[in-house]
This record gives C-alpha cells, structure tokens and sequence, in this order.
C-alpha cells in the first residue's frame, strides 16, 4: 500500500509527517485551492533541499505547461498529479517536455473524479503518457477532494493496464493516529 499525505503548507506539519510511515507527500499548486503552495514562508528551502525522504508529488489542475515545468524543476518533485480537465493531448505535450528537459524519471499521474456513471473506457488515451491513475469521488464542479468515501463497485469497470491508486478518506481513527 502507498500513502499519501496531500495538502501540506507548513513547514513544521511537513516535518511532522514526514517522520511518519508516509511514502509520498502532496503539495497542491493550484492558486483557488485553500491549501495553494507558493509563497509560505520557509517552505522553498525545505522542498527545495534533499531532506525528505519522500517521493515530492505535485498537484495541479489545469496548469500551463511552463509553469508545471518550472515547479517540477524548482522543486524537485518526483510525480505530477494532474486534478483537473487535462487531455490526453496536454498529457502528451507534459511527457514529451519533461523528457526534453531531462525530467524522464518524473511520473505523470492522471486523477479521474468517478462515479457509477463513468465510463473508464477513457481511461485508454491516456495510458501512454501515464505511469498511474488515481480514482477519486467524483465531486461538484470544484477541484478538490470530498471528504467522502470512494464507491469500490465501481473499480471491477476498469480494465485498463495502467496501475492505478484511490483518494481514500482517513477515518477519524487514522486522522488521530496521524495527528499524534
């Protein structure tokens, strides 16, 4: 199992969880999202440096192609999230941009917002760009999570190759366990 703990803007909480038996920590570059990144204090010199022994997952949703490219370089990450509407085609011009920039090891990471009305069948144009999808609860029209569970009935739908993780809400017996 992989765990990801996304979201995170302070120094100090960085540090915190990453003491814990996390393997990935999430930071959002999305500027409409509450947990937006760029410009808290004190945190570009602890993503810029090696401290972390946890792969550095950006997040974005809908983002220009020099601005991801930037953050990914800036900040070392190792994976990038796409939350929001990007194609195929965006995915494609991603991959092809940060192999020329020689950022190959970096994954591409789609997020599909599912419910029992989604057709995974468009998942497939997106598998050669990908390394992993990840499957959320569909929400309203706002790019983030929902605080709710994801339908696992839906997950025997998809028949695609490519790996996939779910968004899963901690229970609140997780949250206290990670919060001490």
């Amino acid at each position: 199992m992989t765990i990801k703990v996304c979201g995170l803007r302070s120094p100090q909480n960085i540090q915190e969880i990453a003491s814990l038996p996390v393997d990935w920590l999430g930071f959002i570059f999305y500027e409409h999202s509450p947990r937006y990144v760029v410009g808290q204090e004190g945190l570009d010199v602890l993503l810029k440096g090696n401290s972390l022994r946890q792969q550095k997952v950006g997040v974005f949703v809908n983002a220009t192609h020099s601005f991801l490219l930037e953050t990914v370089q800036k900040y070392g990450l190792n994976k990038v999230q796409l939350h929001g509407g990007e194609s195929p085609v965006y995915c494609e011009a991603i991959r092809q941009l940060l192999n020329a920039g020689g950022m190959e090891q970096v994954e591409i990471i789609r997020a599909f917002r599912v419910s029992r009305a989604f057709d995974f069948g468009i998942t497939y144009e997106y598998e050669p760009f990908c390394s992993h999808f990840i499957f959320d609860t569909k929400a309203t029209a706002a790019y983030r999570g929902t605080g709710h569970r994801i339908d696992w009935d839906i997950l025997p739908f998809y028949e695609g190759d490519t790996p996939f993780y779910l968004a899963e809400v901690l229970s609140r017996k997780m949250r206290l366990w990670f919060a001490n």
